[in-house]
Order: structure tokens, then C-alpha cells, then sequence
């Protein structure tokens, strides 16, 4: 973690010129972190993405790389792990001569910087990036065709179109997880490609799925027509029977759950919670008010409300990582 001293604070306010109210705002919902209170700026307006990041470049005597913008070597990227890149913060980006350029979000770690260098067998050149365009750039950069090849080997329809297609199974397949992770994957390889539009093509034999790279269609995946279901003759299920009250449970005691269901469930936590943050972000009415100066500034709820969401992450992760070690535990 990047500690926001004076020092750097007045960097920043050398840049920008942030109002004295939002900027003890920001200061108290960043606890200390000099990210958190970068991201709070970038988000405002105050500053660009790319000044920020120099700023805190400048903690650690490196240049940053804004992810968003910067090319990355397929081949370098594949010397590391998706499993190491997540774990150290860091994703290669290119190699320039005998060093391999690394995008991390400490790049002042000497062990990290070393544990890397040993891994990928060449010299290290760290550059800053922020944290979220590091997650981002993982999740791009280290998805394959290979990957999609086997959520729909996984992925059985034939449950789904045994009896032809009710209203319940269509909602059992819109939440299938597996069904979610090939979507995500077929977007994320689209991306990693530079392709500007995704067209998915049902035909007789086949489905296709294809790529608009550079104004041109490019044929990239091929998938087994089961993936495409027939239109729908959807007719209304039957009316549900009474529900049974549940069988009541003394104090104290804990509901009968097993440990992957306990993860399911803590996942599926985790991932509301940060929903929750990103939806947050936009101020509610009252929570940005006008200055003497004509321009706005965010309240202090504002802030107190993104703490509490993000506490809400953090307490959701802990009950993740308490189910995880349970369920490893149990085995």
C-alpha cells in the first residue's frame, strides 16, 4: 500500500484543485491509502487517470503504464501463471531486449520483483499500474479458446430439452452459471483481440461465432449445435403446490448446509456486494451540493456510504475465506 503522506497530498492539490470539503472527504474515505484517495480523484474528475498514475509512480522512482492503453506480447504474458499474475498484483507485458516489462501494483516489492524474475528466467522492468487495471487486464489476457472449449464440453443442454423448453427451464438455464462463464469468456477473448462486435451465427451444423476485427468478419469459434436451442414454445408451468413450512430451528443452531453450499452462497455474497459498490459510486441526490464558487462538491455521507460498501466487500471476502478454508478443511 501506497501510505498518502503531506507530502504527496500536496502533490496532488499542485495538480488539481480540490475543494477543501471534498478533499477531507476523500481523505477520510481513503483511511491512509494514496490509491484508494487516486481513485476518488479520477473519479471526480479532479485529475486523469494518467496524471494520477504518475503521481504515484513517483512513490516508487518508476514510470506508470495505463493498461487500458498499452500493448501486450501473448507469448510474455503466457510465461506466468493467470494463478502467480493474481497472486503477486503483476502481468508481463512485453519484453524489450533481455528484460520482461511487468505491470504491477507494487513495483518496489524486491521478493516480488525477484520471485517474477526467477519464474519468467529474465531480468524484471516493473512499472506502476493500478490494481483494478491489472484485475482487468488478467481476466482479458489469460483467457483462450481453450477455456471456452471447456465450459461447453461441461455445459449439458440435454436436461433443458428433454421435454421441450417451459418457462421454468429457460429460467433455470438463464441462471447456469456455466452458461454465464461461456458468455463472459466468448466477451473477454473479444476483447483481447480487438474486436469491436461479436456475431454468433446458428447454423445447420454448427454455431459460429465471429469477430469484427478492423471492419473485417473473422470466423474465431466454432461450436456444436447443441448450444443453440430450437425457438421456444413455451407454455405456462404447472401451478406450484403449497409450500411446507420449514422445520423450525432452535437458537443457536446452524442450518443444514454443506460446505460447497456455504461457498456458493458466500460467492454469490461477495459478488452482490461488489455490485453494490460500483452501482454506489454515483452520488445520490443531496450527496453532491453546490459552492460559493459555482462548482459541487460530494457530502460527507457520500464518503461514509462508499466505506460502509466497501466494508460490506470486506466482510463478505472474509466469510468467502472462512467457507473456503472450511470446505479444505472437511476434505
Amino acid at each position: 500500500m501506497i501510505v498518502l503522506t503531506k507530502p504527496l497530498l500536496a502533490r496532488f492539490q499542485e495538480k488539481c484543485n480540490i475543494p477543501s470539503v471534498s478533499l477531507q472527504g476523500m481523505i477520510k474515505s481513503a483511511d491512509g491509502d494514496a490509491i484508494k484517495f487516486a481513485q476518488f480523484v479520477i473519479q471526480e474528475g479532479y485529475l486523469d487517470r494518467d496524471t494520477a498514475g504518475d503521481l504515484l509512480a513517483e512513490q516508487f522512482n518508476c514510470s506508470y503504464t495505463n493498461l487500458s492503453k498499452s500493448l501486450f506480447q501473448q507469448d510474455i504474458v503466457d510465461r506466468l501463471p493467470a494463478e502467480m499474475a493474481a497472486r503477486y498484483q503483476a502481468i508481463p507485458l512485453f519484453k524489450f531486449g533481455a528484460a520482461v516489462t511487468v505491470g504491477m501494483a507494487e513495483p518496489n516489492d524486491p521478493k516480488t520483483i525477484t520471485a517474477l524474475g526467477n519464474f519468467m528466467m529474465a531480468p524484471v522492468s516493473p512499472v506502476f499500474c493500478f490494481p483494478d487495471e491489472i484485475e482487468s487486464a488478467i481476466r482479458v489476457n489469460y483467457k483462450s479458446s481453450q477455456d471456452l472449449d471447456t465450459l461447453i464440453t461441461k455445459f449439458d443442454l440435454k436436461p433443458f430439452m428433454s421435454e421441450g423448453i417451459t418457462e421454468i427451464k429457460l429460467q433455470e438455464l438463464i441462471q447456469s452459471k456455466l452458461l454465464v462463464d461461456i458468455a463472459e469468456t466468448i466477451i473477454l477473448l473479444a476483447l483481447k483481440e480487438g474486436a469491436s462486435d461479436i456475431h454468433i451465427e446458428p447454423k445447420k451444423n454448427e454455431v459460429v461465432v465471429r469477430f469484427r476485427i478492423d471492419g473485417r468478419l473473422v470466423d474465431r469459434l466454432f461450436m456444436p449445435k447443441e448450444i443453440s436451442l430450437p425457438p421456444p414454445n413455451i407454455s405456462k408451468p404447472p401451478p406450484a403446490p403449497p409450500k411446507k413450512s420449514a422445520p423450525a430451528i432452535a437458537p443457536g443452531q446452524p442450518a443444514s448446509e454443506s460446505p460447497d453450499d456455504q461457498v456458493r452462497n458466500a460467492e454469490r455474497e461477495l459478488q452482490k456486494a461488489k455490485a453494490a459498490l460500483e452501482a454506489g459510486r454515483e452520488p445520490k441526490p443531496g450527496e453532491r451540493v453546490g459552492t460559493a464558487g459555482g462548482a459541487s462538491r460530494l457530502t460527507d455521507a457520500y464518503f461514509e456510504r462508499i466505506k460502509s460498501l466497501e466494508n460490506a466487500i470486506a466482510g463478505a471476502q472474509k466469510k468467502l475465506d472462512d467457507a473456503l478454508a472450511q470446505r479444505r478443511g472437511g476434505r
